[in-house]
């Protein structure tokens, strides 16, 4: 999907809900605006970022850990320790 129809995709989703604003608009992804985050990401350093999405994922999970690889795309439990928890998995919205 180029950058510039994101605004499409964004007009189905539950936007109030997703980011708990109320007054959230499919317009406000416009392509300058994605642009400016873009921008902003590249600059704060793109694993800083994922690392920090990856922490407040697995706090919220209640996984707790020794070591951390950083691996963006997924989340990987090795143990019998974590399937004893409950853990909720939601499907993506698409």
């Amino acid at each position: 999907m180029p950058i510039y129809e994101i605004y499409k995709y964004v007009t189905n989703l539950p936007l109030k809900r997703l980011f708990k604003i109320k007054t959230i608009k499919a317009f406000y992804f416009n392509r300058d605006a994605i642009s400016r985050l873009l921008d902003e990401l590249h600059s704060a350093g793109l694993n800083q970022f994922y690392e920090t999405i990856a922490l407040i994922t697995l706090k919220k999970l209640g996984l707790l850990l020794k070591v951390m690889n950083l691996h963006s795309t997924s989340i990987q439990c090795h143990g019998t320790q974590y399937y004893k928890k409950n853990v909720k998995i939601l499907k993506a919205l698409t």
